[in-house]
């Protein structure tokens, strides 16, 4: 006899339960799924076994009967043991109130209970705008926001899971802000222009980010590197910069144990044995390149067209090669360039 496998256990049964049938009691398995796992998503179609059905019957009845025990000490059934449920009950509401001060001051780190009690503490003791104050904090990291909203949606980036999925490449996200941005890239209608270039943009946040990096003195960049004192307008390119000075390389590419700073320093790498080949063709001559920039480099050169400015362009802003190998005559400009090329030999400054 033909044989279907359960959705739950997974295991072969020739009895099996359709979840939108009813059962003895008439409620639907469906209905029972739904109220024990309110979190997933289950189809009509789907079925289970008779043992799954049992456990299932067992957890509802024991559910509902919890509920239904505590609705009734709550409604006086019984008024003694309803007495002490109602006094444990508020005891125990009252002292989560009085033991949970989730507002805490950014500037003094009292804190507060109430909204409005921690608002009236920075308008008053620190003269602070009430628009700019911001009680709500993340407890996983150090990050404070103006409403509850803002905290809940940051929360999710400290979560593993990723629901949110792009109907284009099938790349997944954690919000479904973070996919609605990237669908546009997408689409590529840029209709976010800068005022001070002529550049567009797809979403309002890299607008934001272009006119910050390019087109703010880097004077007021809040990040700068103790060890060079290079500046950074983001916080992402000042971790990376850091890393390159404490030699952390994180990304390891899955062919050779080569490791990498940057995740796209290791896509960059990994297109070199990748057996798409061709990427950019240049529309003079019968050439392929893996990059735009190669091809840009050899539009320059070979063809005087681009944008690109090359090394015999710029010789009188030409670096000095002061990184010299000990074990061979090489010299470099770079010490990224010295390592790839003689990552045996010690450099001699």
């Amino acid at each position: 006899m033909f044989q279907e496998k359960c959705h739950i256990c997974e295991k072969k049964s020739e009895n099996l339960n359709i979840v939108n049938n009813k059962d003895e009691s008439g409620v639907q398995i469906m209905k029972k799924l739904q109220y024990l796992t309110p979190e997933l998503i289950w189809m009509d179609s789907l079925s289970i076994c008779l043992q799954c059905t049992d456990q299932l019957n067992e957890a509802y009845s024991f559910k509902k009967l919890c509920f239904m025990s505590c609705m009734k000490q709550l409604n006086g059934a019984n008024s003694r043991s309803s007495s002490v449920a109602k006094s444990t009950w508020i005891s125990r509401k009252t002292s989560k109130t009085i033991s949970r001060k989730k507002f805490r001051c950014e500037k003094c780190e009292e804190q507060f209970s109430l909204l409005k009690e921690i608002l009236v503490h920075c308008t008053n003791v620190h003269s602070m705008d009430r628009k700019r104050i911001k009680p709500y904090s993340c407890d996983l990291c150090d990050n404070r926001f103006i409403s509850s909203a803002s905290l809940i949606q940051h929360k999710k980036y400290h979560q593993s899971q990723r629901y949110f999925i792009c109907s284009f490449c099938g790349k997944s996200f954690k919000t479904n802000c973070d996919l609605y941005a990237h669908e546009k890239i997408h689409f590529n209608k840029r209709t976010y222009s800068c005022s001070k270039c002529s550049k567009a943009f797809n979403t309002s946040q890299n607008l934001k980010t272009h006119i910050y990096v390019v087109h703010t003195d880097s004077d007021t960049w809040k990040y700068s590197c103790s060890i060079c004192q290079k500046k950074f307008a983001m916080k992402g390119n000042f971790t990376e910069h850091m890393k390159r000075h404490q030699g952390t390389k994180e990304f390891a590419c899955y062919l050779y144990k080569k490791t990498f700073v940057s995740q796209h320093e290791l896509r960059k790498h990994a297109r070199a044995h990748s057996n798409v080949t061709v990427r950019v063709a240049c529309n003079m001559c019968e050439k392929v390149y893996q990059t735009k920039r190669s091809l840009n480099i050899h539009l320059s050169k070979v063809h005087g067209a681009g944008v690109m400015k090359t090394s015999h362009q710029t010789k009188k802003f030409k670096k000095s090669k002061k990184f010299t190998c000990d074990t061979c005559p090489s010299q470099f400009c770079e010490h990224l360039k010295f390592q790839k090329q003689c990552p045996i030999g010690d450099v001699n400054k």
